[in-house]
Parts: structure tokens; sequence; C-alpha cells
């Protein structure tokens, strides 16, 4: 089976020296898809936008709501034959999406990202309800608890003061970068 090439658009060509992954390795096998708990809800499935990075649609990519609902849990990574980390390609996009202007959610995002860092602190890990961007839209937040796809609250763990440690650690170095 032989890849597509991609496309030499600006944009898929900044996804690639962003994210040092080229979509094009990919020969669409679905694993990642499978694996993805969330593929059901997204707009486009992990097979889905990696043929859209390779047919050189990022603007379709970075305008979906998938960026957002995927919780780069890794499981697609685990499982791709080709050990392509599907995560970091979500990762460049996200930072895509916000540059380019090219998302309806960024300020949602912003908000699951600082979300995200407050769950960390208080529970030393992340409920995705606490998480997501995409619970302003309440029937696909119901579908996802429905399912049970997500804890509605989530657990504390015990001695996390490493965990605290580690985050006012990388909030220093990140401030000092600025």
């Amino acid at each position: 089976m032989s890849a597509v090439v991609v496309s030499d658009n600006k944009l898929s060509l900044e996804l690639i020296r962003i994210s040092g992954i080229d979509p094009n390795t990919c020969y669409q096998c679905g694993r990642c898809s499978g694996a993805c708990g969330f593929a059901s809800i997204m707009q486009y499935s992990p097979a889905a936008i990696m043929r859209l990075l390779q047919l050189g649609k990022v603007e379709d990519v970075l305008s979906s709501n998938s960026l957002w609902v995927c919780t780069t849990c890794a499981n697609c990574d685990a499982l791709c034959p080709r050990e392509i980390k599907f995560t970091g390609l979500i990762s460049a996009l996200r930072l895509m999406a916000q540059h380019t202007n090219s998302t309806h959610q960024g300020k949602a995002v912003i908000a699951a990202q600082e979300r995200f860092m407050v769950s960390l602190r208080a529970h030393g890990r992340v409920s995705n309800p606490t998480l997501s961007a995409f619970l302003e839209d309440l029937p696909l937040a119901y579908r996802i608890v429905r399912k049970g796809r997500v804890r509605l609250w989530p657990e504390k763990i015990k001695r996390n003061q490493s965990l605290k440690n580690m985050l006012t650690a990388y909030l220093k170095q990140k401030e000092e970068h600025r």
C-alpha cells in the first residue's frame, strides 16, 4: 500500500515543521480510530484526520471539533504500526488553530487548558468534564457521560505533593521563557 504525498501547501509544511511528524507515513490501517474512545463523537476520526492531512486539507482539520474532543490519551500512539505520534500532531494542530484563528472554539480551548491545570493541582489527575471545552455543547456532553466515557468527578490521588512540586517547577520554567 503506498501513501499519498502530502500537499506542499504552507499549512501542511508548517505542521510537519512544528510537529516533526510527516502524516504521509500513515498507511491508513485504522487502528488509531479503533483505539479512540471518542472517535464516535469527533467530526473526523483519527484515521480521517490523517487522511485529510495527507491530502493537504489542514484547514478542514483545524476548524473541526476533533482537535478539542481528543483527550491525547495516546491509545492511538500505542497501537500505530508505523509508530506515528498522533498526539504530537494533535498538539501541533491545536497550536496552529490558535495562531491562525481557525477555530471557533479558541476561548473555550484556553479555558479548558486552564481548567486542566486547576484540576491537576487540586486532584492530581484530570476529570474530562473539568477539562472539556466541548462541555458547552450539552448534547455532546450528555452522550459522553451516558456512554460512561468519563467520570463526572475526579478521584483525588493520595500524596500528590510531588506532582504539585513538578507543576510549580513547570509553571516557573514557563514564566522564565516568556
